[in-house]
C-alpha cells in the first residue's frame, strides 16, 4: 500500500492548476487568434484586440440553427456584421463543433462529428497559419512565417459594410465580385434576394439588385458624393470614396466608419433597403439615413421618360413634349410603361423618310433638380458647349447633363429612373422638337401676358374708381352748396335732384336718402310746396340757416320704380359704384379669354401649317445629280419652301408615271396625280406638279435633266465647307470609329495636341506602321507600335485604321484584310477608340464608357506617364513589360526586355533573351538601392504597388 502524502505538498499544485485553469478562462475571453492548437467552441469567443468585435458561436431570433459569426461587442441588440456557414447552419443542438485551423493551412469549422461544414477554401503552401480577429472587425488568416494575408473576411462580405479596409466592387480581369448580400429573413442569414454592388462604368454608381433586376441606384459619383441621393447626411457623403482604375478593371467603393467619434455602418435589410446606422452613447443602433425612402426611389417606377415626384400626386408624370405610352394603365396607376414623345425629333422624321427642308432644329429643355437618369455615357474630352453640340449633332442623343466633378454625360436611349428633388438635384436637358420648345414658349408667353394684362386693367381700375371718387366729390360739393349740405349715400330708394338751368348729365347729379329729402323739406310740409308739374311735386328746399330759398324747374321724383324716367330722362334708383369695379373685372376676363382663344387659334394654325408641310412632303428630301419637286398649287409654298425628292420615289409616287395619273399638261410641264397608297395618305393632296429644276423642258421618264446651275451654288457652298469641315477634323480630332476611319496620310491628336496617332515608315524601312508619336518634338519619337511584327507594305495607300463591327480596333491593307488587331472579346454595339493626353489610345465602349482595351496594356519600348504601369498579375498571367525593337529601323520585338516578378522587396529586372542582363536592386520604397549616381529628381518619378494577395506588382511614373 503506497503511503499516504502529505497534504501540504498539493497546495502548490493545486494553486499550479487554479491559475492555468483562470488563464485559459481568460485567454478563452480576450484572445484575438486561433490556430490549429487554439480552436475555438461552442460558448466561447474571440475578441480583437480594442474588444470592439468579437467572433463566436450565435443563433439569430428563432432560428433553430447555429452559426459562426461577427458581432459588435457593445452594443444592444446584438449586430451581426459577418456569418461564416450563412448557407450551412449547424444543429442548434451541436455543442461538440468548433472552429480551427486545419492542417492544410485553411480556417475550417467542424461539427460534433469532425466533419467540415464551413472552409476557406484556398490553396495555400505553407506550414501554418492563424486567423487574427483585427480591431476593423475583419478575420484575417495569416501565414505565421511571413505574415502574408491568406484570406479574409471582408474578400467575402455579407450583409454589412465596414470600414475603410473594406471594399465592395468588382474586378473585371479576375472576375471577383465583393458585393453585400441581404439575409433571407430576420432569423435567417442566408442569402437573401437583394445584393448590393457596383458594375465598372464611369462615373460609379451604386446598385442594388433584386434578383438580377435593378431595384435602386445611388445616381453617378462626382468625385465627393453620389449625385442621385437626396437628403443624405452630411457625415455620411464623407465617409465615401471611390477607387476607379479602368486600366486594372477595378472599381471600389471604400466606407469610414468613424466619423466624428462617432461608429457608422450600412447594412442591406432582407427587404431591400439599404440604411446607414450610428452607433449611440446608449449603446442602441440609430438609423441615420435609409433608401428607398419612398416609391419613387424604387428604380423605374414611373417608366421611360417619365418622371417622378414623391410630394405629388400621382407621382409620375409625363415631361413636357412626351404624353403617356397607355392612358389605361395610368389611369390605374401602372406608370412602368413611361411615356413617349408627343412629336418627333427633326432628324427622326428624317430618318423615317418624312424629310423637312424647312424645319427648325430641335432644341432642349432645361430641368432643374433632377436624379439624372441610368445608362449614361461618359464624355471626357467635351466641355459645356461641347456636351451640347455632341448631343444635338447625334441623332440618338436624348439629353445631355454637365455635372460638376464629372463633366459631360448623355444619353442615347430611353431615360429611365428620372426623379424630381425638392432639395438638390442636377441641370438635364432634354432634347425636343422645335414645336415643343415653341408651345412651352407660347404658354409662357400666355400667361406673362395675362398677368400683365390683368394687373394693367387692374391699376387701370384703380386709377379710374379714385378719379371717379374725387369728381363725385367735386359734385356732391356743388350740389351741397345749392341745396343742402347731406351726405351721398345709396338706399333702397334714392332720389335725384336735377337743376334744368344747370344742364347736368343725368349720371352727374347726386344721391340722397329719402331721409335727408325729409328733413330738407320739412317732412314735404305742404308749406314748402310751390307746385305741382307734369310727373311730380315741386318744393322749396330749406338751408341750415332756415333762409326759405325756391329753385326754378327743380323737380322731384319719390317711390316710382326703378325703370320709370321722365320726359327729361330723370332716372329714379341709380346703380351701385361698385358695378364700375365689376364692370371693369369682367372686362379683363374677356381679355384674358380672348387672349387664351387667340394663342390656341396660333397653335392649332401652327398644327394645320405643319400637317399641310407634312401633305406636300410625302416622300424623303434627297438631292442627286438632277432633282425633281413636288408643288401643291393650294398650299402656295414659295419655290425654297418646296421639297426635292429622287427620281425613284417619284416613280412610285405616279404609279411609275401611268397615263391614268396624268392629268394634262401645263406648257412643257406635265401635271400628274399621286397613286392610291399616296392619295391614302391625305385626301388633302389631290394636284401634283411635277417640274424639272431648270427652264421648262419635256420631262423624260429614262433620263434625269439636270438642275439649273444657279440652285447648285449653295449646294456647291456647303459641300465646299463640309470638305473643309472634314479636313479640319482629320487634322485635329482624336477619336477613330466606325464611321470616321484613319487612312494613309491623316493623323489623330490627342485634345491637347501632345501626340499624334498615324501611319509612319521609321529610317530605311520598307514597311508602314501605325504608331504614336511626340508632335511637338524632333526627331520623332515613337513611343507606340500597333503592328511591329506584321508591317504594311510601304506602297499600299490604301489601308485604314477602323473599328470593325465586333468593336475591335482593326488594321485592315488595301485588301481590306485585317494585318492587326486588338483581339478582344466584346459584347458591344459600338466602340470607339481615344486619343488620350497621356498617350494611350484607348478603346471603349460608346454607350456605357468602359474601357475595352488600351495601348498602356501592351507597352513597346517606351515607359510613359502614372496612368502606363509595368509588372505582373501571376493570377490572370498577365505581364506588362517593354520590348526594344530589333533595331532603329526595325519596330519589331528585339532581344531586351524590361518588367519585374513578384518578390518583396521588389526590383527591376531587363533581360537579354532569358537570362538577366541588369537588375536596379530592390525598392525601399522611395528608390531603387541599386542604381548609383541616380538624379533626385528622376527618384522622386517612380512608384511601386505591391499585392501580394492579389499577385500583382507595378512600377509606375510620372513622366510630367
Amino acid at each position: 500500500m503506497a503511503a499516504p502524502v502529505s497534504s501540504w505538498p498539493l497546495v502548490p499544485r493545486i494553486l499550479v492548476e487554479f491559475c492555468v485553469i483562470l488563464l485559459q478562462f481568460s485567454v478563452a475571453v480576450t484572445r484575438d487568434t486561433i490556430n490549429a492548437s487554439h480552436a475555438l467552441t461552442v460558448g466561447q469567443r474571440v475578441a480583437s484586440a480594442d474588444q470592439a468585435f468579437e467572433l463566436g458561436f450565435f443563433s439569430p431570433g428563432n432560428s433553430s440553427g447555429r452559426y459562426i459569426g461577427i458581432w459588435y461587442r457593445n452594443s444592444s441588440p446584438k449586430l451581426i456584421v459577418w456569418v461564416a456557414n450563412r448557407e450551412s447552419p449547424l444543429a442548434i443542438t451541436d455543442n461538440s463543433a468548433i472552429l480551427t485551423v486545419g492542417n492544410d493551412g485553411n480556417l475550417r469549422l467542424l461539427d460534433g462529428k469532425q466533419s467540415t461544414v464551413w472552409s476557406t477554401n484556398i490553396s495555400t503552401h505553407v506550414n501554418s497559419s492563424s486567423a487574427v480577429l483585427s480591431y476593423t472587425g475583419d478575420l484575417i488568416l495569416k501565414d505565421t512565417m511571413s505574415g502574408v494575408t491568406l484570406w479574409e473576411t471582408f474578400q467575402d462580405p455579407c450583409n454589412v459594410f465596414l470600414s475603410t479596409n473594406m471594399k465592395l466592387g468588382v474586378n473585371t480581369k479576375t472576375g471577383e465580385k465583393r458585393f453585400l448580400t441581404s439575409w433571407k429573413s430576420e432569423d435567417d442569414p442566408s442569402p437573401g434576394n437583394f445584393t448590393l454592388g457596383g458594375v465598372p462604368q464611369t462615373p460609379l454608381q451604386a446598385l442594388i439588385w433584386k434578383g438580377s433586376a435593378i431595384y435602386w441606384r445611388s445616381g453617378p459619383w462626382n468625385g465627393a458624393t453620389f449625385v442621385g441621393i437626396e437628403g443624405i447626411d452630411g457625415n455620411y457623403i464623407e465617409n465615401f470614396s471611390v477607387e476607379q482604375n479602368n486600366q486594372m478593371g477595378t472599381v471600389y467603393i471604400t466606407f469610414n466608419a468613424y466619423s466624428n467619434s462617432s461608429i457608422y455602418m450600412i447594412r442591406l435589410l432582407p427587404s431591400g433597403s439599404l440604411e446607414s446606422i450610428m452607433l449611440e452613447d446608449s449603446g442602441q443602433w440609430n438609423v441615420t439615413w435609409k433608401a428607398p425612402a419612398s416609391a419613387c426611389d424604387v428604380y423605374g417606377t414611373c417608366g421611360p421618360f417619365g418622371v417622378c415626384n414623391s410630394n405629388e400626386s400621382p407621382i409620375c408624370k409625363c415631361q413636357e413634349g412626351f404624353v403617356p405610352k397607355s392612358n389605361e394603365e395610368w389611369s390605374k396607376g401602372n406608370w412602368s410603361s413611361g411615356c413617349v414623345r408627343r412629336t418627333e425629333l427633326l432628324c427622326q422624321r428624317n430618318m423615317s423618310g418624312n424629310l423637312v427642308r424647312s424645319g427648325k432644329s430641335d432644341g432642349f429643355l432645361t430641368l432643374n433638380g433632377m436624379k439624372l437618369p441610368n445608362s449614361y455615357q461618359f464624355l471626357e474630352s467635351e466641355d459645356d458647349k461641347g456636351c451640347r453640340n455632341w448631343c444635338l449633332d447625334n441623332c440618338k442623343c436624348t439629353a445631355y447633363a454637365y455635372v460638376n466633378g464629372i463633366n459631360c454625360l448623355v444619353w442615347t436611349g430611353d431615360l429611365i429612373d428620372m426623379q424630381k428633388f425638392m432639395i438638390i438635384g442636377e441641370d438635364l436637358y432634354l432634347k425636343l422638337a422645335h414645336s415643343e420648345l415653341v408651345e412651352k414658349k407660347q404658354r409662357a408667353a400666355l400667361i406673362i401676358s395675362v398677368t400683365i394684362v390683368t394687373i394693367i386693367i387692374m391699376f387701370i381700375c384703380i386709377i379710374m374708381y379714385v378719379k371717379c371718387r374725387q369728381k363725385a366729390k367735386q359734385r356732391a360739393d356743388t350740389a351741397i352748396f345749392i341745396l343742402h349740405p347731406v351726405l351721398k349715400k345709396m338706399s333702397s330708394a334714392s332720389y335725384i335732384f336735377k337743376d334744368h338751368k344747370s344742364k347736368l348729365r343725368i349720371d352727374e347729379l347726386p344721391l340722397f336718402k329719402f331721409e335727408k329729402l325729409a328733413i330738407a323739406t320739412n317732412n314735404f310740409e305742404g308749406c314748402n310746396m310751390l307746385g305741382r308739374g307734369g310727373f311730380g311735386l315741386v318744393y322749396k328746399i330749406l338751408q341750415r340757416s332756415n333762409f326759405y330759398f325756391g329753385i326754378n324747374g327743380l323737380a322731384l321724383l319719390k317711390g316710382y320704380a326703378e325703370a320709370s324716367f321722365t320726359s327729361t330722362g330723370i332716372l329714379v334708383k341709380k346703380k351701385p359704384r361698385a358695378a364700375l369695379m365689376i364692370s371693369l373685372t369682367i372686362a379683363a376676363i374677356m381679355i384674358m379669354f380672348i387672349c387664351i382663344v387667340y394663342v390656341k387659334y396660333k397653335q392649332k394654325a401652327k398644327q394645320r401649317e405643319m400637317e399641310t408641310v407634312q401633305i406636300v412632303e410625302l416622300m424623303a428630301y434627297h438631292v442627286l445629280s438632277a432633282g425633281y419637286m413636288f408643288r401643291d398649287y393650294k398650299s402656295k409654298f414659295r419655290l425654297d419652301e418646296l421639297p426635292l425628292f429622287k427620281f425613284e420615289k417619284l416613280v412610285i409616287a405616279t404609279n411609275n408615271f401611268e397615263a391614268c395619273n396624268k392629268l394634262g399638261q401645263g406648257g412643257s410641264v406635265p401635271f400628274y396625280v399621286p397613286g392610291p397608297a399616296e392619295t391614302a395618305h391625305n385626301s388633302e393632296f389631290s394636284l401634283i406638279s411635277i417640274h424639272i429644276l431648270s427652264t421648262p423642258f419635256s420631262f423624260l421618264k429614262s433620263m434625269a435633266a439636270p438642275v439649273s446651275a444657279w440652285l447648285l451654288v449653295p449646294r456647291i457652298l456647303v459641300e465646299f465647307c463640309v470638305i473643309l469641315l472634314q479636313f479640319s477634323v482629320a487634322v485635329t480630332r482624336d477619336t477613330i470609329n466606325a464611321s470616321d476611319a484613319l487612312a494613309v496620310g491623316q493623323r489623330v491628336a490627342s485634345a491637347d495636341q501632345v501626340f499624334e496617332l498615324g501611319f509612319f515608315s521609321p529610317g530605311n524601312s520598307s514597311g508602314r506602321y501605325i504608331g504614336i508619336w511626340y508632335r511637338n518634338s524632333s526627331p520623332k519619337l515613337i513611343v507606340w507600335v500597333a503592328n511591329r511584327e506584321s508591317p504594311l507594305a510601304i506602297t499600299d495607300n490604301s489601308a485604314i485604321l477602323t473599328v470593325g463591327n465586333d468593336g475591335n480596333l482593326r488594321l485592315l491593307d488595301g485588301k481590306q484584310s485585317t494585318v492587326w488587331s486588338t483581339n478582344i472579346s466584346t459584347h458591344v454595339n459600338s466602340s470607339s477608340a481615344v486619343l488620350s493626353y497621356t498617350g494611350d489610345l484607348i478603346l471603349k465602349d460608346t454607350v456605357s464608357g468602359v474601357t475595352l482595351w488600351e495601348t498602356f496594356q501592351d507597352p513597346c519600348n517606351v515607359f510613359l506617364s502614372t496612368n502606363m504601369k509595368l509588372g505582373v498579375n501571376t493570377k490572370t498571367g498577365e505581364k506588362r513589360f517593354l520590348t526594344s525593337w530589333k533595331s532603329e529601323d526595325d519596330p519589331s520585338p528585339g532581344n531586351f526586355t524590361l518588367g519585374g516578378v513578384l518578390q518583396t522587396p521588389f526590383q527591376a529586372l531587363i533581360w537579354k533573351g532569358s537570362a538577366i542582363y541588369w537588375r536596379n536592386g530592390p525598392w525601399n520604397g522611395a528608390t531603387f538601392v541599386g542604381i548609383e549616381g541616380i538624379d533626385g529628381n528622376y527618384i522622386g518619378n517612380f512608384s511601386v504597388q505591391q499585392n501580394n494577395q492579389m499577385g500583382t506588382v507595378y512600377i509606375t511614373f510620372n513622366a510630367a
